[in-house]
C-alpha cells in the first residue's frame, strides 16, 4: 500500500494547533508551506 502525500498550504496560528498536529499520528508524507509574512503570531517570533 503506498503512504498518501498531503501538502498543506497556508500560516497563521491555526495551522499548527488544528490541522498539523491531529495528522502527525497518521502514517503519512506529510508537506507544509507556510508563508514568513502573516498576522505576526509565530512568524513575528521568527523575524
Amino acid at each position: 500500500m503506498k503512504i498518501p502525500r498531503i501538502v498543506c498550504l497556508g500560516g497563521g496560528n491555526a495551522m499548527p494547533k488544528a490541522i498539523l498536529s491531529g495528522l502527525k499520528n497518521y502514517p503519512i508524507k506529510l508537506s507544509v508551506i507556510c508563508a514568513m509574512l502573516d498576522s505576526g503570531g509565530s512568524a513575528g517570533r521568527l523575524r
